[in-house]
């Protein structure tokens, strides 16, 4: 029962289910709203209605701004960025015991974010035809197995094999949390929400670079790998969150979702065909056919799917996953050489090595944040892909130096993060409800496939030149990333 005390009392709520608010009152769970509907007025807003609610049920006093949500997120947030960026600081510690070279170092990161890219688009898919509940009850258990494989591996290939597996695990995380995110209707809140959220994950991310830092300090660099798994121990508590998205019509497109990985992953390893290592070489030219195979099988098939045709024929989404793909490659490809020009060279630890790189995380938490209350004007891809482009360029100056790299990872952390927070938003505007999982899917599909081709330029870099001449072919990637979207006039300048 509730008492309205504006002359109305003791309304039963329960019972007025048909009435319909108006969709510019965006506070309270629908039922709340619906059902106060008969008493807002023009003089009488519901500003000036005061409610004290009594022994309603939870799912009824639930808000419509999802104010659970983060909080039974923010575990298997923090722990996928701990998979994720947590692991740079341990890479020198890592690569000496295994006896790795710049190129298998920067594959654990590459195969993390090859894992990553194919699990939200398959991912995204998924909770567009079942619902976002089957996403997590699929990828958190594989997130706890890729950790665990990866922790206790003997040498390269498993280890790699496990990142792979806990990548693929851990996009369900991003898929799930952007869904809901985007579909709050509210733009003006839904920017807000979207930058609260990228700044708490940006803040995260530069967290775990000291929190990655000290596990492996003190534990090791095993443990740290193996962390991650207790995401697992949030699935419980995540099911009742999950289960209000409710499942489509649409046909589950499996096929289409080999084919999608088969042409990413393909792509991303392809690119280590001209590694110095015959075995990498050999890895490389696997993935050449499996991106061929994939390629082939998806143009014969046609638009629809796992690749709608309303997304794959948008210049205005081709060109947000592009920006989104440059920036974080520029991020990315920096996050893997910082430790390797810092940390080996110094002998630093690891939690030596994360306290310097801590600045950057953080300059990209602020800049997330700032962007939730940016204008339209936010989305100028100019600025942010220059952004990135400086930061590289002040890197590649003088690369071995502490203050010019750790600035460049500052400048490329808030081109990601200001960028995400505008890119995401604009493609929620446009996106319609029964596309959302695999629009947010294929866009972290581009963005960390990105990442991918940012840290394989620098491990092949770092092993036939210079710093300084890797970090400057690094800058080329959004630069042109950039000019591609302009000259197709997909997004303003």
């Amino acid at each position: 029962m509730v008492d309205l005390v504006d002359g109305v009392d003791r309304v039963d709520l329960r019972n007025r289910a048909e009435h319909r608010f108006p969709p510019s009152y965006d506070s309270g769970s629908p039922a709340i709203r619906d059902s106060l509907a008969p008493w807002v007025t023009p003089s009488r807003p519901v500003s000036q209605i005061r409610v004290r609610v009594a022994n309603l049920p939870t799912a009824v006093l639930t808000p419509s701004r999802l104010p659970l949500l983060v909080p039974f997120l923010a575990g298997p947030v923090a722990l996928t960025a701990l998979a994720s960026a947590g692991v740079a600081p341990a890479l020198p510690a890592l690569s000496a015991s295994l006896g790795l070279g710049a190129g298998g170092t920067s594959g654990v990161m590459i195969a993390y974010a090859l894992g990553f890219a194919v699990g939200t688009a398959s991912f995204g898919h998924l909770a567009d035809v079942a619902g976002a509940a089957l996403v997590l009850r699929i990828g958190l258990p594989l997130l706890a197995a890729g950790a665990a494989l990866a922790a206790a591996s003997p040498s390269l290939p498993p280890l790699l094999a496990g990142r792979v597996v806990e990548g693929i695990g851990a996009g369900a995380v991003p898929v799930f949390s952007l869904v809901a995110l985007a579909s709050i209707a509210d733009q003006g809140r839904r920017r807000r929400e979207i930058g609260a959220f990228m700044a708490v994950l940006t803040a995260t991310s530069a967290a775990v670079l000291l929190v990655g830092g000290a596990l492996a300090d003190l534990l090791g660099w095993r443990t740290l790998l193996a962390v991650p798994a207790a995401a697992l121990l949030f699935l419980p508590g995540l099911r009742h969150v999950a289960g209000a998205a409710a499942a489509s019509a649409q046909r589950l497109d499996l096929g289409g979702i080999v084919l999608l990985a088969a042409l990413s992953g393909g792509l991303l390893l392809g690119l280590q065909v001209s590694s110095r290592h015959a075995a990498v070489r050999e890895v490389g030219a696997v993935g050449l056919v499996c991106a061929a195979a994939g390629g082939l099988g998806l143009a014969r098939r046609g638009a629809g799917g796992v690749l709608p045709r309303s997304l794959v024929l948008s210049p205005r989404f081709v060109g947000r996953a592009v920006v989104g793909a440059v920036l974080f490659a520029g991020y990315f490809g920096l996050l893997v050489a910082a430790p390797l020009l810092l940390g080996a060279p110094r002998h630093w630890s690891p939690v030596h090595l994360g306290l310097v790189m801590l600045p950057a995380g953080l300059t990209g938490a602020l800049a997330s944040r700032l962007a939730g209350g940016a204008g339209a004007d936010g989305t100028r891809t100019s600025l942010l892909c220059g952004v990135a482009v400086a930061g590289l360029a002040v890197a590649a100056t003088w690369p071995s130096s502490p203050v010019p790299l750790v600035t460049g990872l500052a400048l490329a952390s808030a081109a990601l993060g200001w960028g995400h927070v505008v890119l995401v938003d604009g493609l929620a505007d446009e996106l319609a409800s029964a596309q959302r999982g695999i629009a947010m899917g294929l866009f972290n599909l581009a963005v960390f496939f990105g990442g991918g081709v940012g840290a394989t330029v620098v491990g092949l870099g770092f092993e036939r030149t210079t710093a300084t001449s890797t970090l400057a072919v690094l800058a080329c990637v959004p630069a042109l990333g950039w000019l591609g979207v302009r000259a197709r006039q997909a997004l303003p300048a």
